[in-house]
């Protein structure tokens, strides 16, 4: 539906300096009952916790193309942008950020708080979970803007659609949500543009050694990607998948 918020993020990412960097524009519809002044956007990898001691940095913020102000909260997790006006019910406005995020190392191991490498560095992939600033969810509570949790899954989103240009190194593998639209190649990068339908967030992982294993159930192919030595769990990772789309 056209009340569906739309995010359209570019990106470059650079996994051998564990970092990357790009632009977000949201075309956003207050669909709540109540006027609003601010929104709120969530830089989950600031929270720590899950997230390892990664980060994510947001630079210039424009609402409608003016410069607005901005704060930061909740261990930096949390961005207040001021929309320097009121937006009624139904109205729609357009914000615009540059963004940058540094990707932790080998966060992970045995510990209870190993975030599961959601957001991290480790045997040449590179995991990216909510490394993009995401709008936070306004409901009859108003704004949710939990800090980051050890356990769990620390996003609460609002259904929106997507459309990411990726540029990385040609070597790269790519596995996202959505679908890709469009590659091209060129000067050792590779470029991917990928539209998504509804989804919660956006999820990308990267890898030059990623193997798969497919296979169709009632007209859906479903991928099943590991590192070497792994197949037997991409195997069984596939099995799960299958039985729960079933």
């Amino acid at each position: 539906p056209d009340s569906l918020n739309r995010y359209l993020l570019n990106v470059t990412i650079e996994p051998e300096q564990y970092r990357f960097e790009g632009t977000l524009q949201l075309d956003y519809t207050n669909t709540e009952d109540t006027a609003l002044e601010q929104l709120f956007f969530r830089l989950l990898p600031n929270g720590q916790r899950s997230y390892g001691n990664g980060s994510l940095n947001v630079g210039e913020v424009k609402v409608d193309g003016a410069i607005q102000p901005t704060s930061l909260s909740v261990e930096d997790s949390v961005l207040e942008v001021e929309l320097g006006k009121s937006v009624a019910p139904g109205e729609q406005v357009q914000v615009e950020m540059s963004f940058q995020g540094r990707v932790p190392q080998d966060f992970g191991g045995s510990q209870p708080v190993n975030g599961y490498g959601i957001y991290n560095y480790t045997d040449g992939a590179m995991a990216l979970a909510n490394w993009y600033p995401i709008l936070a969810v306004h409901d009859e509570q108003g704004w949710n803007l939990d800090p980051v949790s050890f356990i769990g899954d620390s996003v609460y989103s609002d259904m929106a659609t997507y459309q990411v240009e990726i540029d990385l190194p040609e070597d790269q593998l790519l596995v996202s949500t959505g679908v890709i639209q469009q590659e091209t190649a060129g000067d050792a990068r590779k470029q991917y543009v990928i539209e998504s339908g509804p989804v919660r967030d956006f999820f990308t992982i990267l890898s030059p050694s990623f193997e798969s294993v497919q296979e169709q159930f009632e007209g859906i192919l479903v991928n099943s990607y590991y590192l070497p030595g792994n197949r037997a769990g991409g195997q069984r990772a596939l099995k799960v998948a299958i039985e729960a789309l079933d």
